[in-house]
């Protein structure tokens, strides 16, 4: 079951490039979500002979399933229509048909099930052409016939996958006796992604290729340069193709490096699909030929770990209430806790010492609200690169007591930002602030 649900989120990939773009969308579902509505509004006009790009019906079924939109999968099932009649007959393009038809399988179309299993029985029955030139589309095709047997529930179909990927990747390449996945001379890194993921498709599907994983891993750090946006160029050699020149091999390595991620093959994975998305995404535009990338940027905020609430860290935490009820017209007092984990703790108000950052709470009032007072506890004394100082550990209140007006409106809050440093016994994180609102009504 694991297998089927990773499916999608392996196989809705296919490269296509596009050109430098004058916005700068940022990394965040808010850039994703208008993505996805510009490229709804765009497609929605084609008719039935217009022609609809792969990349783009895979990113919105992928979109479609997660949201349970209904218009939105019926414009996926219109938009395979329109790809079915404009691909060619070429084997990747059938490898996109598959694809495209299984994903409408998961949908419930059963009528797309059953002739994505055609065709896929004829992928199988063809041999495949190792090659350098040959290496993405041999990929695509793997890794539809690869969706094909789990979702049709033909195990040969993915035996014959796993022995398609060992030939086209673990076989000498004769010009240069290296197996071709060492051969990336003249490769571009769209291809040498949609290869990587093909392998870790495999490995999703119990057919661990591990000895070739690793060495395409390590083949990619170095044959296409840092997720920096960078242009590297080799004499002779095949280039980086981070900075827009061609960003589908963007949008394919960072889908590479997230299914790795997902299947836990490789931790520093995430963080690498995140600092090339980082890089490249100022170069998209929400629009369709930028597909790709934002399906990887769809995925990637899926499966990366939720930011750090602005009252917490694994160092610090904060919470504050009111010590009772608000009476408007009357002082309020809120009782503002830090917490902190051992073996850390933070200075305190008074450390005792210019060298150190002071813990200090800044509160924002309503109108009408005036602080009256703060009262920060005593801190334990230690001694910290050779002086003594005055430090907060494990948990302490300071008490804020403001004046709130007679007329003190509903929905009323105090925000608060407490300025901080986090220490342990041999080092000292950057000064940081935390903040949480007190609702006074």
């Amino acid at each position: 079951m694991r297998a089927r649900r990773l499916l999608v989120d392996f196989l809705l990939f296919a490269g296509l490039a596009g050109a430098c773009g004058a916005q700068t969308p940022a990394l965040t579902q808010a850039s994703v979500d208008a993505a996805v509505a510009a490229s709804v509004a765009a497609l929605s006009k084609g008719g039935p002979k217009d022609p609809a790009p792969p990349m783009a019906v895979m990113w919105l079924q992928w979109v479609a399933r997660g949201s349970q939109d209904a218009k939105l999968a019926a414009l996926c099932a219109d938009l395979v229509k329109r790809a079915d009649a404009t691909l060619d007959r070429s084997p990747a393009a059938q490898g996109l048909r598959v694809v495209l038809l299984l994903n409408q399988g998961q949908a419930g179309d059963e009528a797309a099930k059953k002739r994505a299993g055609e065709l896929a029985r004829t992928l199988a029955d063809r041999k495949p052409e190792p090659g350098a030139a040959n290496l993405g589309s041999e990929s695509i095709i793997i890794m539809a016939l690869c969706g094909a047997g789990a979702l049709l529930d033909s195990p040969d179909w993915i035996a014959t996958a796993e022995a398609s990927a060992r030939q086209i990747l673990a076989q000498n390449d004769p010009a240069t006796g290296k197996p071709y996945y060492l051969a990336t001379r003249g490769v571009r890194q769209e291809a040498y992604g949609l290869a990587t993921m093909a392998v870790a498709t495999l490995r999703a599907l119990g057919r661990p290729l591990d000895d070739l994983l690793a060495g395409m891993r390590t083949t990619m750090k170095a044959a296409y340069g840092a997720a920096d946006g960078s242009y590297l160029a080799e004499p002779g050699g095949n280039p980086s193709v981070r900075d827009g020149r061609a960003l589908s091999g963007n949008a394919s390595a960072a889908v590479a490096l997230l299914n790795l991620a997902e299947t836990k093959v490789d931790p520093a994975a995430l963080a690498e699909a995140k600092a090339l998305l980082v890089a490249t995404l100022p170069l998209a535009k929400p629009a369709p030929e930028y597909a790709g990338l934002w399906l990887a940027a769809g995925r990637y905020l899926k499966l990366a770990p939720p930011p750090a609430p602005a009252n917490a860290s694994r160092e610090v935490s904060l919470s504050a209430a009111l010590a009772e009820p608000v009476k408007p017209g009357e002082d309020a007092v809120i009782n503002v806790t830090l917490t902190m984990n051992d073996p850390w703790h933070i200075y305190a108000n008074k450390p005792g010492s210019e060298a150190v950052i002071p813990t200090e709470v800044v509160p924002t009032l309503p109108a009408g609200c005036a602080v009256k007072s703060i009262v920060y506890p005593d801190g334990k004394l230690v001694t910290a690169a050779g002086e003594q100082v005055m430090v907060y550990a494990e948990t302490v209140t300071i008490k804020l007591t403001i004046s709130t007006p007679a007329n003190l409106p509903a929905g009323a809050k105090a925000a608060l930002s407490v300025r901080l440093q986090a220490c342990d016994d041999n080092s000292c994180l950057r000064p940081t602030k935390m903040s949480m609102d007190v609702p006074l009504r």
